[in-house]
This record gives C-alpha cells, sequence and structure tokens, in this order.
C-alpha cells in the first residue's frame, strides 16, 4: 500500500485487525455465528479499503467452522453429473453475469438448482423468460436467518440434489456460502466467478476452479491472492440484452440535440485529482451543443458542481432496465475513470458506441482487457486527456469515420454461442479454450485510490450495525457514536 495521510485508512487498518481477533476467539470458543458476523464485517471493510485481495486468517476461521457441520452425506460417486447447484447472493435480473451462466447452464441441458435470496423471488422476470420450459429448480433463502443458519440452508440444498458442479457467485463477504461451499472439498467440484478480480473478497478456500474474464484478474490472483495458476481459468463474458425492451426515451433536456453518456457506481468516477470530472468539462467546453447523461448512484458531489457550471447541459439519471436500447440512441460513450466500467463497455461496444477509456498507468491494468476481445486494435483508450478529447471531436464531426468504427465496435464482444460452447468445455472436464497470460502485475497506485477515498462513515458503518450482532456493534460503540453525530449534523 503507498502511504496516504487519509486518517479513515488507519482507523480501517485498526478494525480490521479488531475484527480478526474477535473471530478468532469466538471460533475457539465455537461460538461460530458470532464468529462469521466478525468475519462478514471484517470482509466489507477489507473490500471497500481495498488495500489486499485476499485474507487467509479469516479463511481459516471459515474452514474450521465447516469442518464442524455434520459430515456430508454423499461422497463424490454419488453426485449427479447433469445437475449444476447456482448459488447467487446477489439476486438480480439481467444486471450482472448470473443470466448469461443460468441460460447457457439450461439451454446445454443441465439440471440447474438456483439458490438465491428471498427478496429476489418476483423480481427476475428476464431469468425466468430465458431459462422458461428448461429444467431449472428455483430456491430461495429464508429472511432474516443468521449467518449459521444460512449456511447450513446453503448445505441441505447440497444433500437434497447432490450436484457434481456447484457456482458460487458471490458479494465480497458472503460467509454463509464461503462455509457451505467450503464443506463440499473434494465432493463437487466448485467455480468461483470472480466478477470483482480487481478487489478483496472472500472464498479462496471454498473453490476447486476460479473463473477469471481477463488475464489481469488471473494475474492477481495468482500473485496477490495466492491461487495456483492450474486452478484458473478464462471465459469472458457478454452483455445480455433483452432486445425486445423498449427505448423508454431521454430526459426532455436532452431531446434534439448530440448526448454522451456515461454510468456506473459513482465511487468509480471518484480520484485521481478528480480527473473524470476535469475530462468532462474538457469535452462539454469543446463541443458547446454536447449534453452530458450520467445513470449510476453514490457520491454525486462531482456531478453537481458539473451541473452547476452547465447548466441544463449535465443529466443525472438513475440506472435504466432499457440500457442497451439506450445505448443504442447516445452519440458517444465515456467510460469511466480511474475504475473503468466492464459491462457497461461491452453494452457500449454491442450497440456500435465506442467506450472512450483513459488508462491509467502503472498499475499493470489493461482497462479493456478481457472485457473487449481486440481493444488494442481500435482507437479506444488514450494516455492523455488530451488525445481523447480529440478523438470525441473526430467521432462526433466525421460521420463516415463514426460509422466505420461502430461496426468494428461490435466485433469487440464474444456470441453467447461462444461463451456456452467454452463454458460446456469447463464442465466436461477441460479448459474454456481461452488462452491465459499471467504476469507480475504492481497494482499499489491503482489501491492508493481506495485509500485516499475511504470515510471515517464507511469505516463506522461497517464496523457499528446493531441490526445485524449487538454484540459485535458493542465493540465499536465509539463508531456508533460518530455515526449519530453526523446524522445529528444533517
Amino acid at each position: 500500500m503507498k502511504a496516504t495521510k487519509n486518517p479513515a485508512a488507519g482507523k480501517a487498518e485498526e478494525a480490521i485487525r479488531k475484527l480478526r481477533v474477535i473471530a478468532c476467539k469466538a471460533e475457539r470458543h465455537r461460538e461460530d455465528a458470532y464468529a462469521m458476523e466478525a468475519v462478514r464485517a471484517a470482509a466489507n471493510l477489507q473490500y471497500l479499503y481495498n488495500q489486499w485481495y485476499v485474507d487467509d486468517g479469516c479463511e481459516e476461521v471459515l474452514r474450521k467452522i465447516s469442518m464442524r457441520l455434520p459430515s456430508p452425506g454423499f461422497i463424490k460417486e454419488k453426485t449427479d453429473d447433469r445437475t449444476v447447484l447456482f448459488y447467487d447472493s446477489f439476486g438480480l435480473d439481467v444486471r450482472g453475469l448470473a443470466i448469461i451462466y443460468l441460460k447457457a447452464l439450461a439451454d446445454l441441458g443441465y439440471h440447474v438448482v438456483y439458490l438465491t435470496q428471498a427478496s429476489a423471488k418476483d423480481t427476475q422476470p428476464q431469468i425466468h423468460h430465458v431459462t422458461s420450459g428448461k429444467r431449472v429448480t428455483f430456491l430461495y433463502l429464508p429472511r432474516h436467518a443468521c449467518l449459521y443458519k444460512t449456511a447450513k440452508k446453503i448445505v441441505e440444498v447440497f444433500e437434497v440434489y447432490r450436484p457434481a458442479h456447484a457456482f458460487f457467485y458471490c458479494t465480497p463477504d458472503d460467509v454463509a456460502a464461503c462455509v457451505a461451499f467450503d464443506h463440499y472439498e473434494g465432493i463437487v467440484h466448485r467455480y468461483q466467478i470472480n466478477l470483482t478480480d480487481h478487489a478483496f473478497w472472500l472464498g479462496k478456500g471454498a473453490l476447486d476452479t476460479c473463473i477469471e474474464f481477463r488475464d489481469y484478474g488471473a494475474s492477481v490472483s495468482v500473485f496477490h491472492r495466492g491461487i495456483p495458476r492450474e486452478n484458473l481459468q478464462i471465459l469472458p463474458y457478454y452483455p445480455y440484452a433483452d432486445l425486445d425492451l423498449p427505448f423508454a426515451g431521454f430526459p426532455q433536456e436532452i431531446e434534439g440535440h448530440p448526448v454522451m453518456f456515461s454510468g456506473g457506481g459513482l465511487y468509480k468516477t471518484i480520484g485521481d485529482g478528480d480527473r473524470y470530472y476535469k475530462m468532462v468539462r474538457m469535452i462539454l467546453e469543446q463541443e458547446p451543443g454536447l449534453k452530458f447523461l450520467y445513470a449510476g448512484a453514490g457520491d454525486a458531489s462531482g456531478l453537481d458542481a458539473l451541473q452547476r457550471a452547465y447548466p441544463g447541459r449535465v443529466i443525472h439519471i438513475a440506472e435504466r432496465r432499457d440500457l442497451y436500447q439506450l445505448m443504442e440512441h447516445i452519440d458517444l460513450y465515456l467510460n469511466t475513470y480511474p475504475i473503468g466500467g466492464g459491462l457497461m463497455v461491452q453494452y457500449a461496444a454491442r450497440a456500435g458506441k465506442v467506450p472512450l477509456t483513459l488508462q491509467r498507468k502503472g498499475d499493470g491494468d489493461e482497462a479493456l482487457e478481457g472485457i473487449l476481445l481486440h481493444p488494442e486494435t481500435n482507437h479506444i483508450e488514450f494516455e492523455t486527456v488530451e488525445e481523447l478529447v480529440a478523438e470525441v471531436h473526430h467521432l462526433l464531426h466525421n460521420s463516415s469515420y463514426e460509422k466505420n468504427v461502430s461496426q468494428e465496435m461490435q466485433e469487440q464482444v464474444i456470441s453467447e454461442e461462444t461463451f456456452q460452447e467454452a463454458l460446456s468445455r469447463l464442465l466436461e472436464g477441460g479448459g474454456t479454450g481461452f488462452a491465459m497470460e499471467i504476469h507480475p502485475i504492481d497494482t499499489s497506485g491503482f489501491l492508493a485510490t481506495y485509500a485516499e477515498n475511504l470515510t471515517q462513515y464507511q469505516v463506522d458503518g461497517t464496523t457499528f450495525v446493531p441490526r445485524r450482532s449487538l454484540r459485535l456493534a458493542a465493540h465499536f460503540l465509539d463508531a456508533g457514536w460518530r455515526r449519530l453525530r453526523t446524522k445529528w449534523r444533517k
């Protein structure tokens, strides 16, 4: 980690150490539910702080808890080779990767046991649509259960269906799934879908194969997580789109104007001296007729400043279901910075829009590698803001050039058929067929952005959560008082 003057970083490390001690002590006393709460809080904070990629101490606590569960009721030879458990701790519909994996598995003829959160029930119409008529069993975890009981529920599903394959598609702090999946080591082949390859997550001890979507993530897994190279496979993803969904239209202020669009969690735009917002300002200054539309939630202070500087030209909206159709109607797509997008970039490419991307040097992260098939063959990534701004002008004012680039962009995303074929090979015991290049990378500059941006409010909000565990929150009463004072000031 690079040195930072941010006092919240020191408080975060102090809290993480304290949570590890609490978790280890609770596990030794066989207070498993309490230990799991402490590990979850530590993992959540490590994800926000993001100064390292793995916590072997927390992984060991979860492994010991897993070993105390009743022995599995079946052996590897008694698993059903045509049954796949897909555990999804997000429970989203079209956002994310669950829908493309579920569709591929169902289309390949597997019996898919889909287990997710109770909150997802009746909220995933598109997943139900694409798997309609196929062998898919939808199961939901009970609401408000403690983490230990949730782990036992996941174990029950393993015991009932005895899958030969199980997919682990999780939030970085899903300790219940880690305990349950850890329990079936050597019996069920467990696949971790590494969605957040740039950040900390739990689950290193609960996988047999880590599915990476790019070489960067594979390199992080080998050199920073300590996962053996032979346990990795590369499988790029594609952006699912409901092509029948109608375009919901633009906000009234935008109609009839050229539009530059950007989107995703606003945390991706914060850092590196507000370079993202300076870039937007330069573009708006150069193109006086251009409107800027941003879709996403989070700290909107940067957007608010832009709106004050450019009245009527900067519009902030919530995320849209018709994202692909929106991409089809915009003129430009600007990738977020210093943290770039994944699926958003793919949606842009599929819609024929260049995901204009400012490179962040010195971190070993080729921003679009693994997200687009051959980003180096197009004028997509730029070393300087000035180069990117010049490309904006070229795209807006040279229609023949824009048309040629648009056609090339649509070939930058793998097809649904290619994805399904690769997944089939993986399940049959082979590799995906995608080459993997692993090399040492220095991510210190990238991680420094997280250390700089961390707030004391985030640290306190992770450690003092009485609705989850009053006992754990009692160890962080000072965090609770700070949160109360912050609310009173508001």
